[in-house]
């Protein structure tokens, strides 16, 4: 959510695309993280356990090195810049869509899958709105801090939320010469510091590996099944 929303804000702001063009922009992350799913699903899947600790810290490590390279993006950025950054963002963040839930419930024994994923599947939405209420607030409050770029009259127009909720071509193109540059210039500065705020999560996951532990080695279903069958027959 992070990274789709505030893409969307710099192709249409600071690009100066349409929203049908910032959609189609958007498609190197779609497609990557649809990639980077099923490699990692099918990885997981073949691979010994403790693939799935290294599977996490080359994802972190993926997105964390993306996001502080979105930094550099601005208002002359070429589309093959934003097209390998998406990938690779997205790349580490399709790794983790696709291992993430096995790799928490191979932490647990079978009979407590319910209630794991069912805890996983809360936290994700849970995490899903703050991943948008965080860099919203970070971005408010660096257009905020940073309003004495631009004009006075500007400033009622992008204070309190104004500026992300006029992020849009058509807003820009109301505007020319240094007023145009000073307005991109504050987008830019906001945008960056979202970045920066993603990268820092990036990072506390990053870390957060450190304490992963593979997971317990599984017995599969029908195996189980026909164990508990034998052992009443015995008892019967």
């Amino acid at each position: 959510m992070w990274i789709n929303y505030f893409l969307t804000i710099y192709f249409q702001a600071v690009l100066g695309v349409s929203p049908q063009q910032a959609g189609f922009d958007l498609t190197p992350t779609i497609v990557a993280m649809v990639v980077f799913s099923i490699v990692g699903g099918v990885a997981i899947s073949k691979l010994p356990r403790s693939w799935a600790v290294l599977n996490n810290l080359l994802a972190f490590a993926m997105m964390s090195i993306g996001l502080g390279c979105f930094t550099i993006l601005t208002a002359s950025s070429l589309t093959a810049v934003h097209v390998v950054l998406q990938i690779i963002v997205a790349g580490g963040n399709g790794l983790l869509l696709a291992t993430l839930l096995p790799n928490v419930q191979g932490q647990f024994n079978p009979e407590d899958m319910t209630a794991v994923t069912a805890l996983f599947n809360f936290l994700r939405s849970f995490a899903l709105v703050w991943g948008m209420t965080i860099p919203s607030i970070i971005f408010d409050q660096s257009v905020n801090r940073n309003l004495g770029r631009v004009p006075q009259e500007l400033r009622l127009l992008l204070e309190g939320g104004g500026a992300y909720i006029r992020a849009s071509n058509e807003f820009m193109q109301s505007f020319h010469g240094t007023t145009k540059e000073q307005i991109l210039g504050l987008y830019e500065l906001a945008l960056r510091d979202t970045w920066w705020g993603a990268m820092a999560f990036a990072l506390l996951g990053f870390m957060l590996v450190a304490l992963q532990r593979p997971g317990k080695p599984s017995t599969p279903f029908l195996e189980d099944t026909q164990q508990s069958e034998g052992e009443r027959e015995k008892v019967g």
